[in-house]
């Protein structure tokens, strides 16, 4: 399967969602995460200094959530995460 950018897969945020606590939630399954430097690492070693790239299959959204969704979701279920900066 090949690996998309969530960007691609995925909505951006609405702005108008200020509170991080009403972001919506999505579930990946197979994850790995990976350093700059392409190697396995753990999701707790993510932070500010030391981003991390996460890549996982998105478990299909409720309808609830489809609008969140781009036309591209359905072809690629592969979800690459960037590291955060």
């Amino acid at each position: 399967m090949t690996a998309v950018p969530e960007s691609q897969i995925l909505k951006p945020r609405s702005p108008t969602i200020t509170d991080e606590n009403e972001w919506p939630e999505f579930t990946l399954t197979n994850v790995d995460c990976h350093d700059s430097q392409g190697e396995l690492v753990s999701l707790l070693d993510a932070d500010e200094k030391n981003p991390l790239t996460v890549t996982g299959k998105l478990v299909p959204l409720p309808k609830s959530q489809s609008h969140l969704r781009t036309p591209l979701s359905a072809l690629c279920p592969v979800l690459v995460l960037p590291p955060s900066r």
